[in-house]
Protein backbone atom coordinates (compact mmCIF):
# COMPACT_ATOMS: atom_id res chain seq x y z
CA UNK A 1 0.00 0.00 0.00
CA UNK A 2 1.07 3.57 -0.81
CA UNK A 3 2.28 5.47 2.27
CA UNK A 4 -0.14 8.37 2.76
CA UNK A 5 2.11 11.27 2.91
CA UNK A 6 -0.75 13.96 4.47
CA UNK A 7 -0.99 14.95 7.78
CA UNK A 8 -0.17 12.62 11.04
CA UNK A 9 -0.50 13.21 14.26
CA UNK A 10 0.24 10.99 17.32
CA UNK A 11 -3.38 10.34 18.75
CA UNK A 12 -4.78 11.07 22.56
CA UNK A 13 -7.70 11.51 24.09
CA UNK A 14 -8.42 14.98 22.65
CA UNK A 15 -7.22 14.06 19.56
CA UNK A 16 -10.51 14.02 17.81
CA UNK A 17 -12.22 17.32 19.87
CA UNK A 18 -9.10 19.29 18.15
CA UNK A 19 -9.39 18.26 14.96
CA UNK A 20 -11.48 20.80 12.69
CA UNK A 21 -12.91 20.46 9.17
CA UNK A 22 -11.98 23.15 6.72
CA UNK A 23 -14.89 25.70 5.47
CA UNK A 24 -16.07 23.69 2.14
CA UNK A 25 -15.09 20.39 2.93
CA UNK A 26 -17.63 17.80 4.30
CA UNK A 27 -14.53 15.80 6.14
CA UNK A 28 -11.45 15.34 6.94
CA UNK A 29 -8.67 12.86 7.64
CA UNK A 30 -5.96 12.71 10.30
CA UNK A 31 -4.17 9.34 10.79
CA UNK A 32 -1.69 8.18 13.68
CA UNK A 33 2.22 8.49 13.78
CA UNK A 34 2.50 5.62 15.71
CA UNK A 35 0.18 2.98 14.35
CA UNK A 36 0.49 2.88 9.65
CA UNK A 37 -3.30 2.80 8.12
CA UNK A 38 -5.50 4.23 11.33
CA UNK A 39 -6.90 7.27 11.23
CA UNK A 40 -9.77 9.46 12.52
CA UNK A 41 -11.89 10.78 10.29
CA UNK A 42 -14.27 13.87 11.08
CA UNK A 43 -17.28 15.40 9.28
CA UNK A 44 -18.27 19.04 9.53
CA UNK A 45 -21.44 18.05 11.83
CA UNK A 46 -19.02 17.58 13.80
CA UNK A 47 -19.19 13.37 13.77
CA UNK A 48 -15.95 11.26 14.31
CA UNK A 49 -15.28 7.92 14.08
CA UNK A 50 -11.91 5.80 14.43
CA UNK A 51 -10.79 3.45 11.38
CA UNK A 52 -8.35 1.52 9.15
CA UNK A 53 -7.07 1.51 5.88
CA UNK A 54 -5.55 -1.33 4.45
CA UNK A 55 -4.59 -4.06 2.14
CA UNK A 56 -6.02 -7.27 1.45
CA UNK A 57 -5.68 -9.54 -1.75
CA UNK A 58 -4.94 -6.41 -3.92
CA UNK A 59 -7.86 -4.44 -2.38
CA UNK A 60 -7.65 -1.46 -0.81
CA UNK A 61 -9.89 -1.38 2.23
CA UNK A 62 -11.56 0.99 4.77
CA UNK A 63 -12.73 -0.47 8.33
CA UNK A 64 -14.73 1.57 10.30
CA UNK A 65 -14.02 1.00 14.08
CA UNK A 66 -15.96 3.58 16.51
CA UNK A 67 -16.18 6.62 17.85
CA UNK A 68 -13.22 8.14 19.66
CA UNK A 69 -14.41 7.71 23.38
CA UNK A 70 -12.93 8.31 26.12
CA UNK A 71 -10.61 5.79 27.44
CA UNK A 72 -10.76 4.09 23.87
CA UNK A 73 -7.41 5.35 22.03
CA UNK A 74 -5.41 2.95 23.46
CA UNK A 75 -8.39 0.10 22.42
CA UNK A 76 -8.83 1.42 18.70
CA UNK A 77 -5.06 0.71 17.36
CA UNK A 78 -5.13 -2.72 18.65
CA UNK A 79 -8.43 -3.64 16.72
CA UNK A 80 -6.54 -1.78 13.89
CA UNK A 81 -3.98 -3.98 14.01
CA UNK A 82 -6.13 -6.93 14.55
CA UNK A 83 -7.63 -5.74 11.39
CA UNK A 84 -4.56 -5.29 9.20
CA UNK A 85 -3.06 -8.61 10.76
CA UNK A 86 -5.83 -10.65 9.40
CA UNK A 87 -5.34 -9.14 6.07
CA UNK A 88 -1.94 -10.02 5.94
CA UNK A 89 -3.23 -13.91 6.23
CA UNK A 90 -5.93 -13.19 3.24
CA UNK A 91 -8.65 -12.40 5.60
CA UNK A 92 -10.67 -9.47 4.25
CA UNK A 93 -12.70 -8.91 7.34
CA UNK A 94 -14.87 -5.95 5.65
CA UNK A 95 -15.60 -8.67 2.82
CA UNK A 96 -16.74 -11.47 5.76
CA UNK A 97 -19.52 -9.12 7.27
CA UNK A 98 -20.66 -7.92 3.94
CA UNK A 99 -21.10 -11.87 2.80
CA UNK A 100 -22.71 -12.07 6.93
CA UNK A 101 -24.91 -8.96 6.14
CA UNK A 102 -25.87 -10.60 3.03
CA UNK A 103 -26.67 -14.07 4.38
CA UNK A 104 -28.72 -12.19 7.17
CA UNK A 105 -30.44 -10.56 4.40
CA UNK A 106 -31.66 -13.46 2.30
CA UNK A 107 -33.64 -15.28 4.11
CA UNK A 108 -37.31 -16.82 2.87
CA UNK A 109 -40.25 -16.39 5.06
CA UNK A 110 -40.87 -20.41 5.36
CA UNK A 111 -37.72 -20.51 7.64
CA UNK A 112 -39.15 -17.17 9.49
CA UNK A 113 -42.76 -19.20 10.17
CA UNK A 114 -41.25 -21.27 12.68
CA UNK A 115 -39.72 -19.07 14.84
CA UNK A 116 -43.00 -16.85 14.35
CA UNK A 117 -45.14 -19.47 15.49
CA UNK A 118 -43.02 -20.11 18.53
CA UNK A 119 -43.53 -16.49 19.73
CA UNK A 120 -47.13 -16.57 19.02
CA UNK A 121 -47.96 -20.15 20.67
CA UNK A 122 -45.75 -19.26 24.00
CA UNK A 123 -45.30 -15.22 23.73
CA UNK A 124 -42.50 -12.95 23.67
CA UNK A 125 -40.19 -12.71 26.53
CA UNK A 126 -40.27 -8.45 26.06
CA UNK A 127 -44.76 -8.91 25.97
CA UNK A 128 -44.62 -6.99 22.52
CA UNK A 129 -46.55 -10.34 21.26
CA UNK A 130 -48.54 -12.37 23.44
CA UNK A 131 -49.34 -15.45 23.68
CA UNK A 132 -51.96 -17.32 21.52
CA UNK A 133 -55.08 -19.15 22.74
CA UNK A 134 -54.75 -23.04 21.28
CA UNK A 135 -57.31 -22.59 18.52
CA UNK A 136 -56.66 -18.96 17.44
CA UNK A 137 -52.90 -20.60 17.13
CA UNK A 138 -54.13 -23.43 15.49
CA UNK A 139 -55.97 -21.38 12.80
CA UNK A 140 -52.97 -19.14 12.47
CA UNK A 141 -51.37 -22.02 11.49
CA UNK A 142 -53.86 -23.17 9.12
CA UNK A 143 -53.89 -20.05 7.51
CA UNK A 144 -50.63 -19.62 7.07
CA UNK A 145 -50.09 -23.18 5.37
CA UNK A 146 -52.85 -22.67 3.08
CA UNK A 147 -52.95 -19.22 1.78
CA UNK A 148 -49.55 -18.49 1.74
CA UNK A 149 -47.93 -21.41 0.47
CA UNK A 150 -47.29 -19.59 -2.68
CA UNK A 151 -44.90 -17.27 -0.98
CA UNK A 152 -43.25 -19.58 1.57
CA UNK A 153 -40.17 -20.10 -0.64
CA UNK A 154 -39.83 -16.41 -1.65
CA UNK A 155 -36.75 -14.81 -0.49
CA UNK A 156 -36.82 -11.30 1.66
CA UNK A 157 -35.28 -8.71 0.94
CA UNK A 158 -35.20 -5.00 1.98
CA UNK A 159 -37.04 -4.00 -1.60
CA UNK A 160 -39.84 -5.15 -2.97
CA UNK A 161 -38.40 -4.11 -6.76
CA UNK A 162 -35.15 -6.76 -5.64
CA UNK A 163 -37.65 -9.90 -4.51
CA UNK A 164 -37.20 -13.18 -6.87
CA UNK A 165 -38.75 -16.27 -6.23
CA UNK A 166 -36.67 -19.10 -5.31
CA UNK A 167 -37.24 -22.59 -7.07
Amino acid sequence: MPRFTGRTEKFTESTAKRLQVPEGRKDVFLFDAVEPGFFIRKFASGKAFHGVKYTCNGQQRRLKLGQPLPGNPAEMPKLAGDAKAKARLGIDVVAEARKAKKAAEARTLGELLPAYLAIREHGSPDKIWKKLRPNTLEEAKRYLKRAWRLFIGWRLTTSPATESRSA
